[in-house]
């Protein structure tokens, strides 16, 4: 099934001012049709705020109901939550709750799991155990055996909860967890993989694993405040609140598994809603594997080019043809400082070509690479124009 690029097309018009968007790893652009629905609920919210806000459940049920159809799994497992960094920090504290509990990760994880483990090793004396990369400048060299063994080597008698990417967001790595998943659930250790880069970029399987965090404002283009959680359901009744609603109690005596006792935070918008369900629709309609397809062949394109013209230092791993299974639409890439006739690549982009990267986070000097996410809402002429721009200050 070949991606409808008419109906991406009027999804994703062009903006006006010619620019190019190459970031939706960090925010996605919004379709259309989601703003429209963002726009209709609020012109029926009008006539009665107060009912649309606390007595109306069918924005959140049907966007419950979306998230269960797009992950494949059964709709009482989902956890809605304002972002991956909410979701995160429920399931991690519901677990790692005394002095001496132990968490393991990696020093390779995004900023908000950082976070999050800091602060409870602040306030609960909590142990951090991190798997380091041999590496910093190649993590994608790293298999996914390695990965997995090595994190099984720090598991002890004291190890709460494994918390780690599916997708690494600082270089698009999607290693294979199997082996890490097994071993851990041979201990009795409960797993955590955190996917905020894999809705609308991969076909998600979070039933592969006991807990599993998503981004719905990234490659989806739901609105901002979108993401949700898979718990299994032997892990549901473990879970405690991070901020409570007035409903929580009454959930919980009524089911203590009801993963939606979790998500009060007192008045809420719910005009997202409408749009996290709208965006999900427009994901099955254009066909998962056509829009994986689409966004995987633009990431190979993008590669084979920078390979041939300027040779940079990858920290993707090149899986295209070996591994496809494995790969992502993200490329992470840097040049040397001598390289460059600029000191910031995602200044110069923006500033003199309008086109909008992120940065090599991973670098000493970030401005010296970048992270490119191909997104169903680009094409080759946008990856061209990106090669056009390095082109007037790589030496080659």
């Amino acid at each position: 099934m070949a991606l409808d690029l008419e109906a991406v097309a009027r999804e994703y018009p062009a903006d006006k001012d010619g620019s190019v968007y190459l970031n939706s790893g960090c925010c996605g652009c919004k379709p259309s049709s989601v703003l429209d629905s963002v726009s209709r609920f609020y012109q029926t919210f009008k006539r009665n705020p107060c009912h649309f806000t606390f007595n109306d459940t069918a924005p959140v049920d049907q966007a419950r109901l979306a998230v269960s159809r797009l992950l494949n799994v059964p709709v009482e497992t989902i956890m809605l939550a304002f972002s991956t960094t909410n979701a995160l920090q429920i399931l991690m504290q519901s677990f790692l709750l005394e002095d001496g509990d132990e968490l393991i990760t990696t020093d390779h994880e995004h900023g908000s799991l950082r976070t999050i483990a800091k602060y409870l090793a602040e306030t609960r004396g909590i142990i951090i155990k991190k798997y380091q990369f041999p590496s910093s400048n190649n993590v994608a060299a790293n298999d996914s055996k390695t990965l997995c063994q090595g994190l099984l080597s720090l598991v002890s008698e004291k190890t709460k909860l494994v918390a780690i990417s599916e997708i690494f967001s600082y270089t698009g790595w999607r290693p294979d967890l199997t082996e890490l998943v097994n071993g851990l659930a041979d201990e009795n250790v409960p797993f955590l993989a955190d996917c905020a880069h894999g809705p609308g970029q991969i076909r998600c399987h979070p039933e592969r694993y006991p807990m599993w965090v998503g981004s719905g404002h990234k490659w989806l283009g739901a609105p901002n405040g979108c993401a949700f959680a898979y718990v299994s359901p032997e892990l549901a009744e473990r879970l405690v609140p991070v901020a409570l609603g007035d409903t929580f109690f009454a959930k919980k005596e009524a089911n203590a598994a009801d993963l939606s006792r979790l998500e009060g935070t007192g008045t809420a918008d719910l005009a997202k809603y409408r749009g996290l369900t709208r965006a999900i629709d427009l994901h099955l309609t254009l066909g998962i594997e056509a829009v994986v397809s689409y966004q995987l062949e633009l990431a190979k394109y993008l590669r084979q080019q920078l390979s041939a013209t300027f040779k940079p230092i990858f920290r993707t791993l090149d899986c295209f043809e070996c591994a496809p299974e494995r790969c992502t639409s993200i490329l992470n890439f840097r040049f040397e400082k001598e390289q460059l006739k600029v000191p910031d690549l995602q200044v110069y982009l923006w500033e003199n070509h309008k086109i909008a990267v992120q940065l090599d986070y991973l670098n000493v000097e970030p401005g010296l690479g970048m992270r490119v996410s191909c997104h169903l809402s680009n094409t080759k002429d946008d990856m061209d124009r990106l090669l056009y721009a390095l082109n007037l200050v790589v030496i080659k």
